[in-house]
């Protein structure tokens, strides 16, 4: 891991830089994964393609319901667990307005799928495939699996799903 204040090597376990003492994850001009420099308002690093920290939006309500509209029909990738859940919350607020007969039944189609792949890039997250949605299908306990599922953190660094959201 690098400090993203200074570039230096630091422990990954670090709260803070030795080299220049600033909090890690503070700053935004060099890459966390391989301190290669890079303009502080990059979304990917340029040398080894990593997210730059902070550049993740879905860590917000607003940002998680904006990413889950924009990756609409996307099951590949990671979902972190605020994106998730800020997800979920939405669909819970959602239902308050989906008593109105006609208006209700388009929120529901609305939301439908963006809904199913959000869970999926979760189950992502954890290192386990979109098939395991399947327990859903057993009652009661199945839930109770999914939710366990949804509420661990996800696997540190890259998974065979994709890069580390949370980074």
């Amino acid at each position: 891991m690098f400090c993203k204040n200074c570039g230096a090597a630091m422990d990954p376990r670090a709260a803070v830089c030795l080299s220049c003492g600033v909090k890690a994850g503070v700053g935004n001009n060099y890459c966390s994964n391989c301190g290669a420099t890079h303009d502080p308002n990059a979304v990917v690093c340029l040398k080894c393609g990593c997210q730059v920290k902070g550049a993740n939006t879905s860590d917000t309500f607003i940002g998680a319901i904006k990413t889950c509209f924009n990756k609409y029909a996307t099951i590949e990738g990671r979902a972190s667990r605020s994106e998730y859940w800020y997800w979920f919350l939405f669909n819970f607020l959602l239902t308050f307005i989906a008593w109105i007969p006609v208006l209700g039944w388009l929120i529901s189609l609305a939301v439908l799928v963006p809904s199913f792949t959000v869970a999926v890039r979760r189950l992502h997250d954890t290192g386990r495939s979109g098939w395991s949605l399947l327990f859903g299908l057993i009652p009661f306990v199945g839930w109770i699996i999914l939710i366990v599922f949804y509420v661990q953190k996800g696997d540190d660094g890259a998974n065979k799903y994709g890069l580390n959201p949370n980074v």
